[in-house]
């Protein structure tokens, strides 16, 4: 089970399990939040429910497909991803204007 929402933005797979990425710093999670709506602003291809919504919705297919689907989809987000880190005017800018580093953005 895949559950994606506004409080677990970024689940794992784990089999029937679903876990998500928890800290106790509210100041750090801010941080991030800020920068994952940057992302997905820019970059809307980063849009995480989509991405999320196709997983969920092959969990019924046949293995074989299931295997070639899933390699495309995470195939286009490494992408998507690459093309955003290889951002440098929205990775400056995010320095420049927020004083966020590659580290929060990675």
């Amino acid at each position: 089970m895949i559950e994606y929402s506004e409080s677990n933005r970024f689940p794992f797979h784990t089999g029937n399990k679903s876990v998500t990425i928890c800290t106790d710093n509210h100041d750090e999670m801010y941080e991030l939040d800020f920068i994952f709506n940057m992302v997905v602003e820019r970059f809307p291809a980063l849009d995480p429910k989509p991405f999320y919504a196709g997983i969920e919705g092959m969990q019924n297919m046949p293995e074989k497909e299931k295997m070639k689907f899933l390699k495309e989809a995470t195939d286009r987000l490494l992408c998507s991803i690459k093309l955003c880190l290889m951002d440098e005017e929205f990775v400056h800018q995010l320095h420049d204007r927020w004083g966020f580093g590659i580290d929060k953005l990675i």
